[in-house]
């Protein structure tokens, strides 16, 4: 008799018995049903025995998970460079300076590094922060770029172990938050709900 993987032959016993005709196989896994006989007296009578064979089932092809991650960073991208050419004048005048080449490179530094996020967690996390440090600092106008922040640390806590991720995020939140708080004092848009909120998205991902 062929060897069952998983879960041991379970003998009904009575005089018709078998195997329930159920699949003890589990996702991914294909059956392949067989019968066969089994001993289950002294007196050499023999009994029907079913079971299944759980086979692995081949798995499909799958695309590099940094395909659909660099399709949305590339979205992202776009829609903030986009957003930054089309800043309303009312809107401009909260910040000091205007949109320019540095402006929608920082941005492309905050999206795009998002499409190995899964692969270098940590680098991206790195390259995020600082784009995000320097955009900031230098009074640029606010974009959809700023929620690669909260993308980069979601990565961090997702693909590294509790342990590792704490190590390496909470330097990176701790200065974001320390960041913020500091922007209280010269820019007016930013109170201490603003601290919160960027503390909630750094530290709860990790």
């Amino acid at each position: 008799m062929p060897a069952v993987q998983a879960q041991s032959l379970e003998v009904m016993h009575r005089r018709r018995g078998y195997l329930p005709e159920k699949s003890g196989c589990g996702a991914g896994k294909v059956t392949h049903r067989n019968e066969g006989r089994i001993l289950l007296k002294d007196d050499g009578t023999f009994y029907p025995l079913r079971y299944d064979l759980c086979v692995a089932q081949a798995d499909a092809p799958k695309r590099p998970v940094w395909v659909f991650d660099g399709a949305v960073a590339i979205g992202v991208g776009i829609v903030s460079v986009v957003g930054l050419a089309n800043i309303s004048p009312r809107e401009q005048e909260l910040f000091e300076r205007s949109p320019d080449f540095w402006a929608y490179l920082l941005a492309l530094a905050q999206t795009l590094p998002l499409a190995f996020r899964r692969i270098r967690p940590v680098t991206v996390l790195a390259i995020v922060v600082a784009a995000f440090f320097v955009d900031q600092s230098l009074d640029f106008p606010a974009s959809v770029a700023s929620i690669g922040v909260p993308f980069a640390f979601h990565s961090l806590g997702s693909q590294l172990s509790r342990r590792r991720s704490l190590q390496v995020g909470i330097p990176f939140a701790a200065f974001l938050i320390a960041f913020t708080a500091a922007g209280i004092r010269y820019v007016d848009s930013v109170d201490w709900g603003t601290v919160v909120v960027v503390a909630l998205v750094t530290l709860v991902p990790l």
